[in-house]
């Protein structure tokens, strides 16, 4: 049982950066926007093997206030 511990010692870096914002046509219909973007740096592969990786997400919506 004495190797079991050594997979379980995660050692990994999340960096997160999102942008976003919000534009108003009236005073009841505006629009929203983000941009979120991620990168996962794996210190020591285990099991996975290296989880490096870089994520990029985003979404637009419009709304009406009543």
């Amino acid at each position: 049982m004495a190797e079991t511990t050594s997979y379980s010692d995660l050692h990994y870096v999340q960096t997160d950066l999102s942008v976003g914002g919000i534009y108003k046509f009236t005073s009841a219909l505006y629009a929203t926007a983000e941009g979120v973007w991620q990168r996962f740096r794996d210190k020591d592969p285990y099991v996975y093997g290296d989880q490096d990786g870089n994520s990029w997400r985003g979404s637009f919506g419009v709304g009406y206030r009543f």
